[in-house]
């Protein structure tokens, strides 16, 4: 009870955010990422057991990704209710990103993000409306594995996919 908060002291965690913004340090860890659709923050603890981080504010229709920055090392996790849930041990300090890796300007747009192989990464955009739709893609500024951006119009029920290399 105590590594968490839950006897009423402070957790034995400390978060400095980056991107987001915590609105409650303790078990689990909670986040608003919805202005920039995710959350950046470095760790610091020794805790018992794995914390987990719960990031609201993100869109279902959309990849996420928990990233370990500074071992760059990724893994999806899911979006559901507009919440992504990541679970991490905590041993020491943790520079970490929760959140989709690229984000776009119309919520209504499927994106995809995927890893093929080492260096190797694929994002797609799908128009699952029955109007055009112009997008504007772009890395969020917390993922540090890759960089995108793109601008383009989908027909209908179309995608448009890019092989995207890693830095």
């Amino acid at each position: 009870m105590r590594d968490y908060g839950l006897d009423g002291a402070p957790a034995a965690y400390s978060v400095t955010a980056a991107q987001g913004t915590v609105t409650e340090a303790r078990y689990p860890l909670r986040v608003d990422g919805s202005a920039e659709g995710g959350f950046a923050a470095t760790l610091t603890g020794d805790l018992c057991s794995s914390l987990p981080i719960a990031v609201g504010g993100l869109n279902d229709n959309w990849s996420a990704y928990l990233l370990d920055r500074g071992q760059a090392r990724a893994r999806p996790i899911g979006v559901f209710e507009q919440t992504a849930w990541a679970t991490v041990p905590l041993h020491g300090t943790a520079d970490l990103f929760v959140g989709h890796p690229v984000v776009c300007d119309q919520p209504d747009a499927k994106l995809l993000v995927s890893w093929m192989s080492p260096g190797k990464w694929f994002v797609e955009v799908h128009n699952p409306t029955d109007k055009p739709m112009t997008v504007k893609l772009n890395t969020n500024k917390g993922w540090t594995l890759f960089s995108h951006r793109a601008t383009l119009t989908l027909a209908p029920g179309t995608s448009k996919v890019w092989e995207v290399k890693g830095k």
